[in-house]
């Protein structure tokens, strides 16, 4: 009887002994993923940039093409001035919902805007500086990135190509009376008029998260 009693006991014992070990197993190895997952990305700063060219390039491009596609609709529906009226209603929460999609800050700037909150400023002021000397100098105006702190600033010229967008922007004879005095309605303190064809209006401004451009390498 002792000895039954000591088998199953020692039987006992060896199950608990290979549960637990199953179990010191089983966290070893979520713990192993955990900290895996935790573990800092070792990246060139060479890859940091290169990456926001790519992803600055694709959305600028995007929001671009969105923004033309807008405009586009509105004026083949409405007048020029309905369109305006259309843009001062949309355009920013525009932007604001690419910036939501992108997971980015998206913004246009320019030093002669029609919305104020457009003016450049700061950073963006001197990279503008740098597109219109360019522009003025016919030198070529690529795409440019700096760093700012803990973001990555992704700038690209914004060139006037399509012929619509004068009639909005361009000079008195482009801008039909009824339209011209929407913008003055709208944007008493407007001084985005008077361009041409291949005119620089401004840049598009991308501000990326540092963190998240490395998230996505």
């Amino acid at each position: 009887m002792n000895k039954l009693y000591y088998f199953f006991l020692a039987l006992q014992l060896t199950l608990i002994s290979c549960d637990a070990g199953r179990k010191n197993n089983f966290g070893s190895e979520e713990l192993s993923k955990e900290m895996e997952g935790r573990k800092l990305k070792k990246v060139k700063e060479a890859d940091i940039i290169s990456k926001t060219y790519l992803l600055g390039d694709s959305i600028s491009e995007a929001a671009q093409n969105a923004l033309m596609a807008l405009l586009t609709e509105q004026l083949s529906k409405n007048s020029a001035a309905n369109a305006l009226q259309y843009c001062y209603s949309n355009a920013i929460p525009f932007t604001d919902s690419l910036s939501q999609a992108y997971h980015v800050t998206i913004d246009r700037r320019t030093f002669h805007p029609r919305n104020k909150n457009n003016l450049a400023t700061g950073l963006d002021a001197t990279l503008l500086e740098s597109y219109n000397y360019n522009a003025e100098n016919g030198l070529s105006m690529e795409p440019n990135v700096q760093q700012d702190g803990d973001q990555i600033l992704y700038t690209k010229a914004i060139v006037i190509k399509a012929g619509m967008c004068l009639q909005c922007h361009g000079s008195e004879n482009d801008i039909n009376e009824k339209t011209f005095n929407k913008i003055n309605e709208l944007y008493p303190e407007d001084q985005a008029r008077g361009y041409k064809l291949d005119s620089l209006r401004g840049m598009w401004s991308l501000k990326f998260k540092k963190s998240e451009i490395i998230r996505l390498l």
